[in-house]
């Protein structure tokens, strides 16, 4: 095959020089061509090798010196005479001479249909777009049925059933965060001057039998007018034993003095007396003291008996 009709053309024609940005249409006529050769094909006369074949027909001058679109519509012309659905006659006045016939009947419904095929097309669209807006509904709504907690913790406390309606400040769940204890005190006014933010301070919990040192987060600015203290809040690290609701106390350091102190085995009890055992030169003596409170680092308050800088003695465990 070497005709012009077929694609490259003929030898010697050269290269086919491509348009920069061509756009689908280079006139309206153009877009009304498509059309039409589109919506003639519904009359289902012709396959796609007929519609070849009309335009590989055209006189080779006429081919090369038409464009592309005029090259379908003397295709169509071509078709439409051989199928009987026009005459040449109605073709070069543009207008038809009678009556329509059945073909021109049956074209006319094909066109109708194609109109109809193109409404369809665009409800379609719309009933698409639709359903996916539905959707972005149904997504917002389903994430407003989605309660994110602002924290990893424990669900202590549910505050709604189900079926309850939720409201906006209406609270729904109370949440434990086991790292973020904190602990409420109050201070009295005489003493508040002596705390700090972000001082540590000793915490005790009698229950938990724990003693921890809190960091102060916050000062609340105003005494409480019947009591007159300030709620101090402490921030607790992470103890074991410790739960939301527990009593605790803060220690407050209201001034400074020297004790003596000795291990705790180093107190031997015999009934009501307390004794220590100390070396007074060469030798080791018993001697009575008098204890005070019990210190966390495992020793005991001596408030008299002794004077400080003693040798002591501890008894070994068995003896």
């Amino acid at each position: 095959m070497n005709g012009v009709h077929d694609l490259g053309g003929m030898h010697g024609m050269g290269a086919v020089a491509a348009e920069a940005n061509e756009p689908v249409f280079h006139h309206d006529w153009e877009r009304r061509a498509f059309a039409l050769t589109v919506a003639a094909g519904f009359l289902r006369r012709w396959n796609i090798d007929m519609s070849r074949h009309s335009r590989e027909v055209m006189p080779p001058a006429e081919y090369l010196a038409a464009t592309y679109y005029e090259r379908w519509i003397w295709g169509l012309r071509h078709l439409l005479v051989a199928c009987g659905l026009v005459t040449p006659a109605e073709l070069r006045s543009g207008r038809a001479t009678g009556a329509a016939t059945g073909e021109e009947a049956t074209f006319l419904e094909a066109e109708a249909g194609v109109a109809d095929a193109v409404a369809a097309i665009a409800a379609a669209e719309a009933q698409i777009q639709g359903a996916r807006n539905f959707v972005t509904e149904a997504e917002v709504a389903l994430g407003h049925a989605e309660i994110t907690a602002p924290l990893e913790g424990v669900v202590t406390e549910r505050l709604v059933e189900v079926g309850d309606l939720a409201l906006p400040g209406r609270p729904l769940l109370v949440l434990l965060d086991p790292k973020a204890l904190r602990l409420e005190a109050e201070v009295r006014e005489g003493l508040v001057a002596r705390v700090r933010t972000g001082a540590s301070l000793e915490v005790e919990i009698p229950a938990a039998g724990a003693s921890v040192a809190g960091t102060v987060a916050e000062i609340i600015p105003s005494a409480d007018p019947r009591s007159r203290t300030f709620r101090v809040r402490i921030d607790l690290p992470v103890a074991a034993g410790v739960y939301p609701g527990m009593f605790g106390r803060l220690r407050l350091p209201v001034g400074e003095r020297e004790i003596v102190r000795v291990p705790l085995p180093a107190v031997v009890r015999v009934g009501q007396l307390q004794t220590v055992v100390l070396k007074e030169g060469d030798r080791w003596v018993r001697r009575y003291v008098t204890t005070g409170r019990a210190l966390p680092d495992g020793t005991v308050e001596i408030l008299s008996g002794l004077e400080g800088g003693e040798e002591i003695g501890i008894r070994e465990e068995g003896s």
